[in-house]
Parts: structure tokens; C-alpha cells; sequence
């Protein structure tokens, strides 16, 4: 049987590693990857705080949810499409954003309501999954998310010039 956290013993680790964040929103997630090893799993507090908000309320932790202004947000989705052009789908914009410190995909659903919904008030082209070249898109985004560790994702080749596209439309697999 494992070790019987306190209520206080969570909140103080709570505490500990939320000084990490620099203020920064902590996920349960994060926590994960910041926590020590001597500090309760996630789950834990939250099942001795009653959920992981009331636990964050608890010790009244402030988290800076505005990172980015709407301005920062709209600039850096208008150089993503600069840099992928206005068909650019969430998940190519995921790998952009991370490659190019910009706010991520949770941000600007936050934001805009969803990735077409910054598309639509730029007045940029909203994806729909029935689209033709779309769906050839997804299959080509799918095989990427499936063969991450061995594909470059800085690829921009489309999906008719892209081996790794051509194997697995095959259905070969991918060994990079």
C-alpha cells in the first residue's frame, strides 16, 4: 500500500511546484512533469482537496491566463499562415506553434472558440473535413501523428511529394 498524504502534505507540494511555474497556469499534467518524486501524484490531491481547482483555490494560486493579448494571438496565427499558408490545418499549426514559441492551440480556442474561429475572423478560408484535399490531408497529418519519432516534422512537402505519405499510403510502415 502506498503512502497516506495528508491534506496539508498535498497542499504543501501543490505549493512547491507551483513555484515553478513562474506563474503560469498548472495543469494536473504539468504538475506531473514538474513534481518530485517524493511529492503525491495529482490524483492524490485532488481526491484530498475535493478536485484539483478546489485544491489550487485552496492555497490561492494566481495564474497568469493572459500570456498572450488577443493582438499577440492574432499576429502570430497571421505569421503561421504567412510561413504554411491559408489552408493551414490545427495540427500543422500545433507543430508551427511549438517550433516557433508561439501561443498554442489551447490558447486560441480559448480565445476564438475554436482554430476555424480565428481562421473565420481573419477572413481567412475555414477547413471543412469533407473537402477533397482536405481529407488527403488528414490521412498525411494522421501518418505523421503515428510516425512522429520517425518523421521530420519540418517537412512542408505535401502529401503527394512526401515518401513517408507514399509508404503509408501503401500501407507500408514507416521506419523513418
Amino acid at each position: 500500500m502506498g503512502i497516506k498524504w495528508s491534506k496539508e502534505e498535498c497542499l504543501e507540494a501543490l505549493r512547491t511546484v507551483a513555484s515553478r511555474t513562474n506563474g503560469e497556469v498548472l495543469s494536473s499534467k504539468r504538475y506531473e512533469r514538474l513534481r518530485d518524486e517524493d511529492h503525491p501524484y495529482w490524483k492524490t490531491i485532488a481526491r484530498r482537496c475535493g478536485g484539483w481547482k478546489a485544491a489550487k483555490d485552496e492555497i490561492e494560486l494566481e495564474e497568469d491566463r493572459s500570456k498572450y493579448s488577443r493582438r499577440d494571438i492574432i499576429e502570430s496565427f497571421e505569421e503561421a499562415v504567412d510561413d504554411l499558408g491559408e489552408g493551414i490545418t490545427s495540427h500543422e499549426y500545433v507543430y508551427w506553434a511549438a517550433d516557433n514559441e508561439a501561443p498554442n492551440l489551447s490558447t486560441i480556442v480559448r480565445v476564438f472558440g475554436s482554430f476555424n474561429g480565428i481562421k473565420h475572423k481573419l477572413g481567412y478560408k475555414v477547413n471543412r473535413l469533407g473537402d477533397s484535399a482536405n481529407r488527403e490531408r488528414k490521412i498525411y497529418h494522421n501518418q505523421v501523428k503515428f510516425c512522429m519519432d520517425c518523421i521530420h516534422l519540418e517537412c512542408k512537402k505535401e502529401p503527394e511529394d512526401c515518401q513517408y505519405y507514399q509508404a503509408y499510403k501503401n500501407g507500408e510502415t514507416c521506419y523513418g
